[in-house]
């Protein structure tokens, strides 16, 4: 029987409860469906209306802009989707060429849904065109790759919590509905908490990477390849000095040297001497070189990797519940911090890219308490800061991509009060 996951992490949900209750945590519980043989496809239609409680409608969606929504210059906003929405991905799912918008709705005791919209030319409307039940709870570990190497889009989610716990599952389209894969069945008490996909070896081999925010001590992360037609998972036990850690929220896989090497960034909690940490991890060929980076204050929800000051270098931006996002750059042989930037606590997420679509990178930032967006830009050594959109409710996650398949990047938002996008009309 699989363990209940780990007391020592909140979960989500239960956060934004408590913020947005004045500190009350409503404990909520899940469910989940019989397991199937891992490593073996499974088909699951994808249907309408599938959670009892909420029931999610395909089809047109009400998405006109919003009425008395407060945006900032240049600014508008839809909402896409109603419902309680806290993961996403932006890009081409299916693998046709087409991309899309995928939000992950939970619902108390009930298995998380994951909904793909897609937007119509035609008649200037969003579409929900699939809605997938999951046999398990997730919530942020959602992201589009190509992580089986077979040179096709797929979806893959990692599970949260219940009796899944430790799971994680590939989706393919096949032309009518999503085939599904589990891809190991390993220890159990593992909360796969966010989800990177890319080479982060530093080779050409693109893999998954989950943040993990549990027991058992000295886990990091854990990354799962495609190998003879078999998915192998690894534990990444990594510490300087090789002693207990546990998972957090934050993890992301980039070039952040700028030295042509890909590697994965996350934060961890040190049990040993106590506080948290941004880490750096290095494949070097047989096994992961970890480098702390800095301790941080308070607890780190999200890792972006990127050219923030749009001159060619990349630098490390880590977002903090209490102390906003802190940039680090790498020079000279040495990790520093070289800026504070403060977008307000409550800060859940962090994305990057250009979404004014002017070929400028900027730093999107949606805030839990507040249910505002803010971008941060950078310009003549300083950052400044302004408001995006407040659509309310409670905002933990961001994307910047090509939601409506054209050639225009948007900011999408999403949480308690729905899915959200954002575009710039200058």
């Amino acid at each position: 029987m699989k363990n209940r996951p780990s007391t020592m992490y909140t979960t989500i949900r239960n956060m934004i409860f408590a913020v947005l209750l004045g500190g009350v945590a409503l404990m909520m519980t899940t469910s989940s469906q019989a397991a199937t043989d891992r490593n073996q496809p499974n088909s699951f239609v994808a249907e309408a209306g599938a959670i009892t409680t909420a029931p999610i409608p395909s089809g047109l969606l009400n998405n006109q802009p919003e009425a008395g929504v407060e945006t900032g210059a240049g600014w508008t906003m839809q909402r896409i989707a109603e419902g309680f929405i806290v993961g996403s991905t932006v890009g081409d799912g299916r693998n046709d060429g087409v991309g899309r918008v995928y939000g992950m709705q939970i619902v108390p005791d009930q298995p998380s849904v994951i909904r793909e919209f897609t937007y119509d030319d035609g008649q200037g409307m969003w579409m929900n065109t699939s809605n997938f039940t999951l046999p398990f709870y997730a919530e942020r570990a959602l992201a589009i790759g190509d992580a089986s190497g077979d040179r096709s889009s797929h979806l893959y989610v990692g599970c949260f919590g219940g009796g899944f716990s430790g799971d994680a599952m590939e989706l393919t389209w096949n032309g009518t509905t999503w085939d599904s894969q589990f891809l190991g069945d390993y220890p159990t008490g593992q909360q796969y908490v966010n989800l990177a996909v890319g080479p982060g070896r530093g080779d050409d081999v693109s893999r998954l990477y989950f943040a993990t925010g549990s027991s058992p001590p000295n886990n990091i992360a854990r990354e799962y390849s495609h190998t003879d037609a078999i998915w192998v998972e690894r534990q990444i036990l990594a510490l300087p000095r090789g002693v207990g850690a546990a998972g957090q929220f934050g993890i992301a896989v980039g070039d952040g040297r700028s030295d042509g090497i890909t590697r994965v960034y996350g934060t961890i909690w040190d049990l040993t001497p106590g506080g948290l940490y941004v880490y750096e991890l290095t494949w070097n060929g047989t096994s992961w070189d970890a480098g702390r980076i800095d301790r941080i204050p308070s607890q780190a929800m999200a890792v972006a990797v990127g050219d923030g000051h749009n001159d060619g270098v990349n630098r490390l931006y880590v977002v903090g519940r209490q102390f906003g996002v802190y940039e680090y750059s790498f020079d000279q042989g040495a990790w520093s911090l070289t800026s504070s930037i403060p977008v307000g606590t409550e800060s859940f997420d962090v994305a990057l890219g250009p979404a004014r679509n002017d070929g400028v990178n900027r730093l999107y930032i949606p805030r839990l308490s507040a249910g505002t967006l803010t971008e941060a830009s950078y310009s003549a050594g300083n950052w400044s800061v302004e408001t995006v959109g407040t659509p309310g409710g409670g905002l933990f996650r961001v994307q910047v991509g090509k939601g409506r398949n054209d050639k225009n990047s948007r900011v999408y938002t999403m949480g308690i009060g729905g899915l959200f996008e954002f575009e710039f009309r200058p």
